[in-house]
């Protein structure tokens, strides 16, 4: 499809019309040319032979080229079909813990044991593998909670950085409620619906500032959709052969996923763990903006070109007007 991408240029093309009314050629008062060269038709016959042009012919040349040069300004261009690119994205925020809990042994993968923080990172490197077009960031926290990821679509870096967490780097107790709090805050200038944060732990609150409970209110309030994952097994051991349940808060996860219109995982296994991604890695992708794409291919050099030469010509037979 042809169009011009600034046709307001075209307002231009009476101006060399307006200026000749404007300006009058300057004359000796006698209604002659101010400026005569009386030997200049001797000095021109001594060129050769010459042919003369009418002052209408070169009046009309100088205005097509004109007219050509307008154009050019206008900017002509071939838009070719458009090809329409849909943008998905979603800003998905992990939250690990990394408490002190998270180095018991209690899981299989391929007939090994493994500690639960080796679990963790084996079956998100899957999860994050699968993903494209997302922003990934990582929280991770003990007693403390930090940034560790920031959001970014680089999944390399963020794979990379996963498998270098470490157990004990924000201490060995849990704040849950400021972990849902600092990724909150990651995320707070983000689309409503974009928003998506993955909450993993395997205890129960028992460090931080912000009261859990507070925390999620806020994820409410905020439109932030939480998946939380319990971890670990039902029991953790025997005393005096009376098993030892695990120390997990899962009625507070429950809510966490509840109230944020999320979904609350009970993991006790890799297996678990896999299939756990896997429900997530399904979720409809959020649609940001649909781009459009269309090649452009400029014309202007083509009208700019007639009117350079136009010009060219009606300068040299300018000395030829009769």
């Amino acid at each position: 499809m042809f169009e011009f991408i600034w046709p307001y240029v075209l307002l231009i093309l009476p101006l060399p019309f307006i200026v000749a009314w404007l300006i009058k050629p300057l004359t000796n008062g006698e209604g002659q040319d101010a400026l005569r060269v009386p030997f200049f038709h001797a000095f021109s016959e001594t060129m050769g032979p010459v042919f003369h042009v009418s002052p209408f012919f070169l009046k009309s040349l100088f205005f097509f080229a004109w007219c050509f040069l307008v154009i050019a300004g206008m900017r002509p261009v071939w838009l070719g079909e458009a090809h329409y690119m849909p943008s998905e994205a979603r800003q998905v925020m992990l939250v690990l813990d990394i408490s002190g809990s998270m180095l018991e042994r209690d899981f299989m993968l391929n007939n090994k044991r493994m500690t639960r923080v080796e679990a963790v990172r084996q079956m998100a490197d899957d999860f994050l593998r699968k993903r494209t077009g997302d922003a990934i960031g990582i929280i991770l926290f003990g007693t403390e909670a930090y940034q560790y990821v920031p959001l970014t679509m680089d999944m390399t870096t963020v794979r990379s950085m996963l498998k270098e967490a470490t157990v004990g780097l924000a201490g060995e107790q849990t704040a849950i409620g400021d972990a849902l709090g600092l990724a909150l805050k990651n995320m707070k200038d983000l689309p409503q619906e974009a928003k998506v944060i993955i909450f993993l732990s395997d205890g129960v609150a028992n460090a931080g500032v912000l009261q859990p409970q507070k925390a999620i209110d806020l994820a409410q309030s905020m439109g932030v959709k939480v998946y939380s994952i319990g971890l670990g097994p039902d029991f953790v051991g025997s005393f005096f052969g009376q098993p030892i349940p695990n120390n997990l808060d899962e009625e507070l996860l429950k809510d966490m996923a509840q109230k944020t219109g999320g979904s609350y995982f009970r993991v006790r296994s890799t297996d678990d763990l896999k299939q756990v991604y896997d429900q997530i890695n399904r979720l409809e992708p959020i649609e940001i903006e649909q781009l459009q794409i269309r090649p452009i291919q400029e014309l202007f050099w083509i009208p700019l070109l007639c009117s350079l030469s136009l010009f060219l010509i009606g300068f040299i037979l300018k000395g030829r007007v009769s």
